[in-house]
């Protein structure tokens, strides 16, 4: 063969292998499995009364072909992004000076592994920022940490109607889906007395100046203790 008809055979096998450019889609996967699309949609899904032999038949030839779904479509298709928004909300002006806390960086860890296992991808974005990030963001639900009283970024959020969740018992009326928080209150009472009972006199609480609830139940916590015992 001369080294024309070569390049010949080369173009052609290149023009074959590149005629279905970019990974599977769901028609591939149909063609392949030989059912429909909407079999292969519900069978991905998890719907439809199909056949368990069905559903796992699509999702292995799905695997085999490398078939993802598109996270565009699906969210045309559910309204859902399949993504969560993690902020912390109280500490300073710098948009991610949380990350200089241990606690927070185990939360954030936490926070996306929990995330991965039911579907999500977490997007951590900041509380204070010069350009409207939050809006451009398509987010299914956002987790915020330690909200201030009267937080602007929960209420925005709760106003564009998104499930909030808090990392710290909310502040008055603050609209939360729901919260889950230590009981500060018991471990300061358990610190004072633990300090009081190996000797000390005059113990002084050293705490933050935001309105988040972890400090208002700590200092609250802190005078009623000594008011107890009779400590200025």
């Amino acid at each position: 063969m001369t080294a024309a008809g070569k390049h010949q055979v080369s173009r052609a096998e290149t023009s074959r292998r590149g005629s279905r450019p970019g990974r599977a889609g769901i028609r591939d996967v149909a063609a392949a499995a030989g059912v429909s699309i909407t079999t292969v949609s519900d069978a991905l899904n998890g719907k439809g009364r199909l056949p368990d032999a069905t559903r796992r038949h699509v999702r292995e030839v799905a695997d085999r072909l490398g078939y993802r779904p598109s996270a565009a479509a699906r969210t045309l298709r559910t309204g859902k992004s399949g993504l969560i928004g993690l902020t912390v909300t109280t500490y300073g002006d710098e948009p991610f000076t949380f990350t200089e806390f241990a606690y927070f960086a185990e939360m954030a860890r936490a926070a996306t592994s929990a995330a991965l296992a039911r579907g999500y991808a977490l997007v951590i974005l900041p509380a204070t920022s010069r350009h409207d990030v939050w809006s451009n963001v398509a987010l299914d639900g956002t987790v915020v940490i330690d909200p201030s009283d009267q937080d602007p970024v929960v209420s925005e959020l709760v106003r564009q109607g998104l499930p909030v969740v808090s990392d710290g018992r909310p502040v008055g009326s603050l609209p939360v889906t729901a919260w889950v928080d230590n009981d500060h209150e018991a471990a300061v009472l358990g610190i004072l007395d633990h300090l009081a009972e190996a000797g000390a006199r005059r113990i002084g609480l050293l705490t933050g100046t935001t309105t988040d609830t972890y400090t208002h139940l700590s200092t609250t916590a802190y005078l009623h203790w000594c008011e107890r015992v009779g400590q200025d």
